[in-house]
């Protein structure tokens, strides 16, 4: 009997480190690349983002914007909270949108 890897003994062992991308002192690796890996390995795979009130993301005004997504494998769920960063890495806030002279 073979036995089966799980989904994180399949997923760690990639080597991504040739696919990330440095910003502001952070690495990064895009979703696009994480997530093709993902169906590459697990076709089945789902991820939904949280919509509330028809957006895709809620705001407060102590944290800024904030987004939910959820990624379904092999009949399991995880999901995940996260800020909006800007540019600077930063939790977005809300700024106001200026018109006018």
């Amino acid at each position: 009997m073979e036995n089966k890897k799980t989904v994180w003994e399949v997923l760690s062992a990639i080597d991504c480190n040739g696919k990330t991308e440095k910003r502001n002192g952070f690495t990064y690796l895009s979703w696009a690349w994480a997530w093709g890996i993902t169906m590459k390995h697990y076709p089945d795979a789902t991820h939904e983002v949280t919509q509330w009130n028809g957006k895709p993301y809620p705001f407060d005004d102590q944290l800024g914007y904030m987004v939910e997504t959820h990624v379904t494998i092999e009949g399991v769920t995880r999901g995940m909270y996260l800020p909006v960063m800007d540019s600077s890495n930063k939790a977005q806030k809300h700024i106001p949108i200026v018109t006018g002279k």
